[in-house]
């Protein structure tokens, strides 16, 4: 990841935290809110000429993986098994949510159960492939490292946790269950950026009105801005804007169903945003370091979203690229660097 180059080392760091909240909290497309864990200390205050973020923590949280568990009970041959199992011995429970990626690899949850053989009490979550020993894994609240856990099978893809007393679970149970990532960013404390009088903030690059537009055929189900290819739908009163020499030309902006109660967000800029941007529509914000490309096409970025934005075709809406940018504190509100320039 680039960063600009401003010849201290606290600066430097300063861009790290930037970067990191963007990544880690600030914004959907399947990252956690600081209001979802305790972990993320990040505030963020209304500042004269943007976005003014200001980090007391430099621990920070993602969700990579969420979904709500509906556990199921199957007891045989003095073995009770409460959780999600679709196949096997026993086919119990149900998950809302089995597929997810995870930098750049996809993942299925083969199982997800609790288990007493006896006196031997188990956590076993089992996918494919193994998860990294980075993850943590979350029921109802309660938290289990993946790096704490037994690997076992074939290929180290059942990940197995032992216990002394029993969770508790019971036929009918909901809960909710989550894989998190926790990063820890050895950035510049607190009061040294205060008395550097630097703060961060986020600087528009881009503004449009998008007007959304439906495509042609029943089952196409898109919606928004798109410019030639096949077809032509909705529209946008601005589409190209330049970064720090970088020229974009914004041909498509698309919101979509894609199955298993899924959509995606799609737009097609010409070129590969710079990872420090944010793209925001209708005020919802999407760090262009947790989106996707769109197969081969270069210059495009995808957002997975487990619900529907809800548009209509005819609504009119506010699109943006934002940047994050250093600034410094007072009077004085000229931007002194890009984050990532």
């Amino acid at each position: 990841m680039t960063k600009v180059r401003m010849g201290t080392m606290w600066l430097m760091g300063l861009l790290t935290v930037a970067v990191a909240v963007v990544t880690m909290g600030a914004f959907q497309g399947g990252a956690a809110s600081a209001a979802d864990d305790p972990a993320i200390e990040a505030e963020a205050q209304a500042g004269q000429g943007g976005e003014q973020i200001s980090v007391a923590s430099q621990r920070l949280m993602l969700t990579v993986w969420s979904a709500t568990l509906t556990v199921g009970e199957e007891s045989q041959n003095g073995t009770t098994v409460w959780g999600y199992a679709p196949d096997r011995n026993v086919e119990i429970g149900d998950l809302d949510n089995t597929d997810f990626s995870d930098r750049g690899v996809e993942y299925t949850i083969d199982s997800l159960v609790y288990k007493e053989v006896g006196s031997v009490k188990q956590l076993v979550l089992e996918t494919n492939p193994a998860l990294p020993n980075d993850l943590i894994f979350e029921v109802d609240g309660e938290r289990y490292p993946l790096s704490g856990a037994d690997a076992l099978g074939l290929h180290g893809d059942i990940h197995v946790w032992w216990f002394d007393s029993g969770l508790g679970w019971e036929d009918g149970d909901t809960m909710t269950v989550k894989l998190l990532r926790t990063v820890i960013y050895n950035a510049c404390g607190v009061s040294e950026a205060s008395e550097s009088g630097v703060g961060i903030r986020l600087g528009e690059v881009w503004s449009a009105t998008l007007m959304v537009g439906e495509a042609a055929g029943e089952e196409s189900n898109a919606l928004g801005y798109q410019s030639g290819w096949s077809e032509a739908f909705g529209g946008l009163d601005n589409t190209t804007f330049a970064d720090m020499g970088t020229k974009y030309s914004v041909g498509r902006l698309v919101h979509r169903p894609v199955g298993n109660g899924h959509f995606l967000l799609d737009v097609e800029t010409g070129r590969p945003l710079d990872p420090n941007m944010v793209f925001e529509v209708d005020g919802e914000r999407y760090a262009v370091l947790d989106s996707g490309p769109v197969g081969d096409e270069e210059g495009t970025h995808w957002w997975l979203l487990d619900s529907s934005l809800g548009w209509s075709e005819g609504d009119t809406m506010t699109v943006k690229v934002l940047r994050f940018e250093l600034y410094r504190l007072g009077g004085d509100e000229q931007a002194l660097a890009h984050a990532g320039g």
